[in-house]
């Protein structure tokens, strides 16, 4: 904070959002059966794997690591 490097702007937006979303979430947790939650989330976490295998495969080509 000295150097002013802190955003009060992006810090603003983070806690407002943080805060909709939260509550948001707690809302749809109490209404959405604990498996689908589950299932959702695996599917998700699936996903995000194959797309960052997938990426740095694209990565690793490009600077010819290995063929």
């Amino acid at each position: 904070i000295k150097n002013k490097s802190f955003d009060k702007k992006l810090f603003l937006n983070l806690i407002i959002f943080t805060t909709i979303f939260a509550i948001i979430g707690v809302i749809c947790s109490k209404n959405v059966d604990e498996n689908s939650i589950k299932l959702y989330f695996n599917i998700f976490i699936l996903f995000i794997g194959i797309y960052e295998i997938i990426s740095s495969l694209k990565s690793f080509k490009k600077q010819k690591i290995w063929v």
